[in-house]
């Protein structure tokens, strides 16, 4: 672990997010903010709120191990799903405040923070999720929604300071399309570490995640399931939207001739998933080929890194820039077979398996969020230092 930074710049982060809510970027906003707290940092999290005492709860029931960080969570209502009003909030409370920078990252917010830097003379740094200059480099029809996202990136992020990325493969596009820019790779990280105390396998891979075959092909998996030569493996999913979605993967199931090994449950929060995940030896992370995925640092590895929990997952490339093959996990091709043949590998040994889930716990320790705040601290002042004129 490092050292607590001193003298720390004052840093506002502006999430798109609401409170409360279960969108995975509100999430990823609480964690981010938690690991400022923790490395010493002045940093303020800025975030909408449905409530009146935003702040309040949040730090009641979110953190309430001590570790809060400053938070300015502002009422504001959405029209037709738009954060224009809470948008408008969070740059005249910037503009009062006596912030050195503001990161933000809600693409959607980029002109405000253009605003905030031809105006006042703000720094303001860019956390990209994704990557939307070249829209060319997508293998998808892109919906009408998205393209306000390619207007917006292609116009205004040349006007940020500095981009953040949340993978490397990322991180290579932005280096690439604004080279006088500082780009700076900070990875997605993982919740502290909870080693696994198995002493044998339960025979039970686990999938915990969306049931959307387009995204996430699950039959993949129940086609590789029905062709283990061991029968005792089974497929336990968490995810279900609603008892519908439950119902036509049960059906697809038992189509393939698996239905009495694969348990679908709808979504679980709290102690009710941590008891279906202590059940699971084996995390499944099968995603389909796509721009976003390739890029992507997927929060079912980082899941599976903080639960011990070694996994098989789609050879995608940013998953293979946050782990090895053979070390935390397998990467494999999506094919039946090939996942079918990785799967039974995991069972072939358990000293193997306990391996690979100490590797697991040992990189969920690396990628810590305190060490993703680290990071940026340190991309941040070696930026400031390099405006500071040298006096000859």
């Amino acid at each position: 672990m490092g050292a607590k930074i001193t003298n720390p710049m004052k840093i506002a982060y502006v999430s798109g997010n609401r409170w409360p809510g279960r969108e995975p970027g509100l999430s990823f906003s609480l964690h981010n903010a938690r690991g400022f707290s923790e490395i010493g940092a002045d940093f303020t999290l800025v975030l909408s709120s449905k409530t009146e005492d935003g702040a309040g709860e949040i730090s009641r029931e979110f953190f309430a191990d001590g570790t809060c960080p400053k938070i300015h969570a502002i009422p504001a209502w959405r029209i037709s799903n738009s954060r224009q009003i809470f948008y408008w909030r969070a740059y005249r409370y910037l503009a009062r405040a006596d912030f050195d920078l503001v990161i933000f990252r809600a693409l959607t917010f980029l002109p405000w923070a253009a605003r905030l830097k031809r105006k006042l003379g703000i720094p303001v740094w860019f956390e990209a999720h994704d990557f939307w200059t070249d829209p060319a480099l997508r293998d998808e029809v892109i919906k009408k929604t998205r393209l306000r996202h390619i207007r917006l990136e292609q116009r205004f992020a040349k006007e940020a300071d500095g981009i953040l990325c949340v993978s490397e493969p990322q991180a290579e596009l932005y280096r690439r399309y604004y080279p006088d820019h500082p780009v700076v790779a900070a990875p997605t990280s993982c919740q502290p570490a909870r080693p696994t105390t198995r002493t044998e396998f339960s025979y039970t891979l686990g999938y915990v995640g969306s049931l959307n075959d387009a995204k996430y092909p699950l039959s993949i998996i129940l086609r590789a399931l029905a062709g283990l030569a061991d029968q005792r493996i089974r497929l336990l999913v968490v995810g279900a939207r609603n008892d519908d979605q439950k119902v036509e993967l049960e059906r697809l199931a038992e189509e393939l001739g698996v239905g009495g090994r694969v348990e679908v449950h709808c979504w679980k929060v709290g102690a009710e998933l941590t008891a279906l995940e202590d059940r699971m030896d084996v995390g499944i992370a099968c995603l389909t080929e796509t721009f976003l995925n390739r890029i992507a640092s997927p929060l079912k590895i980082l899941e599976y890194l903080a639960s011990g929990m070694p996994f098989v997952a789609t050879r995608l490339e940013g998953i293979g820039r946050l782990v090895t093959d053979g070390v935390e996990g397998s990467l494999v091709a999506n094919t039946p077979e090939a996942w079918g043949t990785a799967i039974e590998a995991m069972y072939s040994d358990f000293a193997t398996w306990q391996k690979m889930s100490s590797a697991c716990t040992e990189a969920a320790q690396r990628m810590s969020w305190a060490e993703r705040a680290r990071t940026i601290t340190a991309a941040l002042e070696a930026w400031q230092l390099s405006r500071v004129p040298v006096r000859t």
